[in-house]
């Protein structure tokens, strides 16, 4: 018996680790600007709303560039900023100083960097579109 509960486990972890789908690789390199932002289906709360609109305003009118783990960003509202980020399984963290630290789920679509706020079907709360500069 603990013969067959220790394959059939070896066997659990073997069919789970074939399953597995590979992260999926961002490419964030390079010199962005935004392009637009295509807001959702949800209705949102204030707070919410609140939160997209502190995004949004961060990439609008401004220019970011990502190379190899450090990031300059150029823009009305955060000024100059430089810093470093790091890109696992879709989420992007920056940190841009003390206290200036955020993390963001980005994909690429085509050529451009999308960065997401959330994309569950009727709850889609939209995305900001970066274009390559």
């Amino acid at each position: 018996m603990k013969k067959t509960i220790t394959i059939l486990f070896s066997a659990v972890l073997l069919f789970a680790g074939c399953n597995q789908e590979p992260a999926k690789e961002i490419n964030v390199e390079g010199a962005w600007k935004f392009e637009q932002h295509i807001e959702g289906k949800a209705e949102l709360n204030a707070q919410s709303a609140a939160m997209i609109n502190s995004i949004v305003s961060l990439f609008k009118d401004g220019e970011v560039e990502f190379k190899e783990g450090s990031i300059d960003m150029k823009g009305p509202v955060v000024g100059n900023r430089k810093g470093t980020y790091t890109v696992k399984d879709g989420k992007l963290d920056v940190e841009l100083g003390k206290g200036s630290q955020f993390s963001l789920h980005v994909k690429n679509e085509g050529a451009n960097l999308i960065v997401l706020f959330n994309e569950d079907g009727d709850q889609e709360t939209g995305k900001i579109v970066l274009i390559k500069k």
